[in-house]
């Protein structure tokens, strides 16, 4: 039994802390968000043998959803260089009260591992388990 418990600690551990991010060119890349600031996405993700830093530059980005998988199969990207820019999108949030709630759209969306913000909005943010998937595009 104490196993069992064990187990279901470290899976749902591991759902909250999982990443996918699908550019544009509709390849997906799993890890985990480690920061979003400037409109740069930074992704630590898992390869066969190593793990690495990957940075994703918002117009290369099409969508960034919170998954269970952290393991990518295959050899490391080479995503193009990054911009320092914005990150305009919506982000989709987990109905409360069986309720769907409307998306969050902003002008620039930024993460800091725990809270997902937009600029000029004020509050203390949004927690990350309470969002679904950001789709990244003009607002």
């Amino acid at each position: 039994m104490n196993g069992l418990k064990i187990g279901l600690i470290v899976l749902t551990a591991s759902l909250a802390s999982a990443d996918s991010i699908t550019t544009v060119d509709s390849r997906t890349w799993n890890g985990t968000i480690a920061n979003v600031q400037g409109g740069v996405v930074t992704l630590n993700a898992q390869f066969p043998g190593q793990t690495r830093a990957l940075t994703f530059g918002a117009e290369y980005i099409r969508s960034i959803q919170f998954s269970p998988t952290t393991y990518n199969r295959g050899a490391v990207p080479s995503p193009p260089k990054p911009k320092n820019s914005k990150l305009p999108g919506k982000i989709y949030l987990q109905k409360q009260a069986g309720k769907s709630q409307p998306p969050v759209s902003c002008q620039d969306i930024f993460f800091d591992g725990r809270l997902i913000s937009c600029a000029g909005v004020k509050g203390p943010g949004i927690s990350k388990q309470d969002v679904v998937q950001i789709l990244i595009g003009p607002q």
